[in-house]
């Protein structure tokens, strides 16, 4: 590579189905994949890192060297940790793509995110956040952040509890906060693909994630108006609150958007039951729902579906999941 390829910046390992044969490509070893990433002469500015390629201790210290030229990096599972998330981020000078959400290929997604605590990052002894290096440069963030405290669900299942009266949104305003420094952000996905059924996994059990931001102008969404680039938002399998007011808030604030994903409330507007991967049929189970807050969402969807198409017709708040749901006609 280094004697015939002096140019080479783009680096695409793995893939994320099976090939026509039926069968995956044989994995990489960490330290394969580490030997990979420090043979580029030029440095790596695009770094895809497919299904069954999983980072490692040595990969990632070998990417690291990377930092100063990277671009974009696709990394869909492996050991990556909130330290190594937060070291790219600060680190990076012209990272435009960070993608760390599973593209929805598999049942049992191993979802790489990083601690709202370190996603804040504020300087030591200070109440200012460090800046970043790719503050302004980065465009695309998929990635999945954790540990919120939600004292509003009633289903205190899966809930990150508060340390103190009011941490809840005292955590959320500064994550808002941290992403409005993305100044040049169009895209960005929370929570996990938007392709991928929440009750897609070995439980049957419906997985949604429940430590995560409400999305609500309560919590500080308002703080994201200066993203005027914003193009594209997803809240795929989260328990979000985005109702009609933070949809036209949204449209005033983001005159670029086009599309928001999986709004809470779609799943039951379309009457599915939940599926059991493990024994291949759609589960009778009711005791995963909480029925008036499903109401609650499917009234409030179906009332930004009307809005919109009487006053953002431009705006798809339906994505892909109604095209995903199609696939299963078995009821």
């Amino acid at each position: 590579m280094l004697a015939h390829m002096p140019n080479l910046c783009k680096i695409h390992l793995g893939n994320s189905t099976t090939n026509s044969s039926g069968t995956y490509p044989r994995p990489l070893e960490d330290e394969e994949i580490a030997t990979l990433l420090s043979c580029c002469r030029n440095r790596w500015k695009v770094v895809d890192i497919g299904h069954n390629y999983t980072f490692q201790e040595a990969s990632i210290l070998a990417l690291e060297q990377h930092y100063p030229t990277l671009e974009a990096l696709v990394v869909r599972e492996g050991d990556f940790m909130s330290k190594d998330l937060l070291l790219l981020l600060s680190s990076a000078p012209n990272l435009q793509t960070l993608v760390a959400i599973d593209d929805g290929c598999y049942y049992e997604p191993l979802y790489i995110s990083i601690d709202a605590a370190m996603f804040i990052d504020l300087e030591p002894g200070t109440n200012s956040f460090r800046p970043w290096a790719c503050e302004h440069t980065l465009k695309e963030l998929k990635i999945k952040i954790t540990d919120i405290p939600r004292p509003d669900l009633r289903d205190r299942r899966g809930v990150v509890e508060e340390e103190y009266a009011g941490q809840g949104k005292d955590i959320q305003n500064r994550v808002y906060e941290r992403l409005a420094r993305f100044t040049k952000l169009e895209k960005l996905w929370l929570g996990s693909s938007p392709v991928i059924e929440p009750w897609f996994h070995g439980s049957g059990a419906r997985r949604e994630q429940r430590d995560c931001l409400e999305m609500s102008l309560e919590s500080g969404l308002h703080r994201l108006a200066g993203l005027k680039e914003m193009r594209e938002l997803s809240v795929a399998n989260t328990n979000s609150k985005i109702g009609l007011k933070e949809v036209q808030w949204m449209t005033e604030n983001w005159p670029k958007l086009r599309m928001i994903r999986r709004l809470k409330g779609a799943e039951k507007k379309e009457k599915r039951k939940p599926y059991c991967a493990s024994q291949d049929s759609f589960s009778s189970d009711e005791s995963e729902y909480d029925e008036d807050e499903d109401e609650e969402a499917c009234k409030e969807y179906l009332e930004i579906l009307e809005w919109s198409k009487k006053e953002a017709p431009s705006l798809d708040v339906v994505g892909s999941c109604h095209r995903f749901y199609d696939n299963y006609e078995r009821l």
